[in-house]
């Protein structure tokens, strides 16, 4: 296990480019991903590195405050594969939307662990 910088803007760009834009999450979640992690709403970010001898893996974990509303959070936690090929393998939220693997809450953490606005 190892922790990433903010120099590691690398691996970060590769979360959006394959995760985000690739048709992961509904474009309502997407927007509103976007739009808490510009206003401050997803917070605790960490960005973690793991291997194992046939893949990468990347661990994203934080929170978000529940639907614009900065009195109750969601734990969030995001596990992808990053090589030999990418994939999202479990994205779990504790919200009710019934959109936990997919819904805004996820799209914000990933949206601000890697910088993009």
């Amino acid at each position: 296990m190892a922790w990433l910088t903010i120099l590691d803007i690398f691996i970060r760009v590769r979360i959006v480019s394959h995760a985000i834009f690739a048709s992961e999450f509904s474009r309502r979640a997407l927007r509103r991903g976007r739009c808490y992690s510009m206003e401050g709403y997803v917070s605790k970010v960490t960005v973690e590195q793991e291997s194992s001898e046939s893949a990468n893996f990347l661990r994203v974990t934080g929170c978000c405050f529940a639907s614009y509303r900065k009195k109750r959070k969601h734990n969030l936690n995001v596990l992808m594969r990053e090589a030999p090929s990418f994939k999202l393998l479990k994205c779990v939220c504790e919200c009710e939307a019934g959109e936990g693997e997919r819904c805004s809450h996820v799209s914000g953490i990933l949206f601000l662990s890697c910088g993009s606005e």
